[in-house]
């Protein structure tokens, strides 16, 4: 492998070199703005939005498996890899991966003034 590159890794992701049996990246994500105003602490609560307690539909995909392996060279060789971003319960895998359940959730509220007569809008 000549080189990688990975800029940015956040919020419940994955970088890996190499072989990896299974991946579980898991995010939850809460995103208030509020313009020109003061939070209070537990004014914003996961359990009071539906998006974090529902239950999720999961489909299992069955894929076809080979039986034999022959691996006459055991690296991984690349030229070139650039990422410019990992994010959000994702993973970033050179090499096998033998399962993932990815999962990632993410509610974005934002109080807005309202300019026509200045009083706090939700938009």
């Amino acid at each position: 492998m000549n080189w990688i590159k990975v800029t940015s890794v956040t919020t419940g992701s994955t970088f890996a070199i190499g072989d990896t049996a299974q991946a579980d990246p898991y995010s939850r994500v809460l995103a208030v703005q509020k313009e020109g105003a003061d939070f209070t602490e537990d004014e914003f609560k996961f359990e009071d939005y539906p998006i974090f307690t529902r239950q999720l539909k999961r489909e299992i995909v069955a894929l076809p498996k080979s039986d034999c392996h022959i691996h006459h060279n055991p690296y991984i060789q690349v030229d070139t890899i650039r990422v410019f971003g990992v994010s959000t319960a994702s993973v970033m895998q050179v090499g096998s991966l033998g399962s993932i359940d990815a999962e990632s959730r993410t509610k974005h509220i934002r109080f807005l003034r309202d300019e026509r007569n200045g009083a706090d809008d939700i938009h």
